[in-house]
This record gives C-alpha cells, structure tokens and sequence, in this order.
C-alpha cells in the first residue's frame, strides 16, 4: 500500500508540475510574440521619425532660399488640393546628380506624392529638382529622390506677405489674387504632415504614427522684407 501511495504522490507531482511547465511555456510565448511585435512597431516608428525629420529639414532648406512659387495652389494628400508643391529656389547647394554652376542659380524644385500603396495606404514623397537656366551643362535633366516613404497625410499651404499702404505687411493665402501684387512675396509654408500607419489597424500600432503642424518661415524673404530691400 505504501509503495502504491507513493506512486499515486509521483503521479499527482507529475502533473503539477507537468501544468505549470505548459503555463509557463505558454506565457513564454506570448512574452515572445509581443516582444517580437513591440520590435516590429518600434522599427516602423524610427523609420517614420526619420522620414519627417529628413521631410521638414528639406522642406526648410528650400524654403529659406525660395524665390518665387510656380503657383500658389496648396498641397494635399486629401484631394482638397493638388498632389504637388512646385517651388524656384536661388541657392549653391550640391545636388546629388545635378551639375550646378558655382555661383547662385535659380532652381525648379517640385515636391510630389506617389500613389497610395495599398497594403499600408502610405504614400511616398519625392523631391525633383532642376536648374532653371537652360544654358547650364546638366541642368536640362532633372533630379529626382524620395525624402519620404510614410506619408500618411500631408497638406502644405503657402503663404503670402501683402504690402499695406502703412508699409506693414499682411499674411495672406498664396492662392489669394493680393498675393499677386507688386511687392508681395511668400513668407511660409503652413505643414500639416502625419507619417507612419494609419491609426486604427491595432492598438499597439499607434506610437508608430507621428504628426506635426508647424510653419517653415522663408527667412530670406522676411530678411529683405525687414530692411526694406524685397527684390
């Protein structure tokens, strides 16, 4: 009896110990499964900060040298307005696959959003630019390169600076027809950008998503403004 009691006791350990090696199993794997996603988002949010970040530092640079704007027609990724921001910028920088001259040259630089991609429903952001002057050796071909592959939303709206007759300037929409009179320039661009997944595909997915709005000031332009030398 006793040996028999003692192997109904080894029985019983066997399948405590036996249940708690499957929950422990189980709960190693769900640790694994979450671990792995908690990776996978963590990897689409860094990629998704980069792309703003190299997004709104380009968006600056030519936006401190921009000249003129082909038209004052938003960009819109919502269909309010179009697909594309079309800027003429003065500048020395190096382009990658561009021949420049060595002195300031007048520059076409086209900002535009591919399709929709439709597993992710993100799009891409493409920057083109060429240089003006026909005359200069390369500048006939144009370069083109993506600052963006995660762009969930993104408007961009130009504004103007209006003369007033008291010679204070007034903040006007570049599509507004004042924009076009003499002395007016473009002052800034007004970003709204959202990189990332969409929210709502899983819970966990939202710190992937990043937003900003925030204004990119032409600070040429405002320059010449302020010392009254706007050309």
């Amino acid at each position: 009896m006793a040996g028999a009691g003692r192997g109904a006791v080894t029985l019983i350990e066997m399948m405590f110990f036996g249940a708690i090696a499957a929950i422990v199993l189980v709960g190693a794997i769900g640790i694994l499964s979450k671990g792995s996603h908690i990776l996978e988002v963590g990897r689409r949010t860094s990629g998704s900060q980069v792309d703003l970040r190299l997004l709104l530092e380009t968006l600056s640079d030519d936006a401190n040298e921009l000249v003129y704007l082909e038209d004052g027609a938003a960009m819109d990724s919502g269909g309010s307005g179009g697909d594309s921001l079309k800027l003429v910028v003065k500048s020395t920088r190096n382009e990658v696959g561009l021949t420049v001259p060595p002195a300031p040259s007048l520059r076409k630089i086209e900002y535009k959003l591919g399709a929709v991609e439709p597993r992710t429903k993100l799009r891409e952001c493409t920057r083109t630019v060429s240089v003006v002057d026909p005359g200069t050796a390369g500048g006939g071909t144009p370069v083109t390169r993506t600052v963006a592959r995660s762009i969930a939303k993104m408007r961009v709206w130009p504004v103007a600076a209006i003369p007033l007759p008291d010679k204070r300037y007034q903040l006007v929409a570049a599509s507004d027809n004042r924009a076009k009179q003499p002395g007016a320039t473009v002052a800034c661009l007004v970003v709204d950008v959202t990189v990332g997944l969409p929210s709502g595909t899983a819970s966990s997915d939202s710190s992937s998503v990043t937003s900003v709005v925030t204004k990119i000031w032409s600070r040429n332009r405002v320059l010449e403004i302020a010392r009254g030398g706007l050309q």
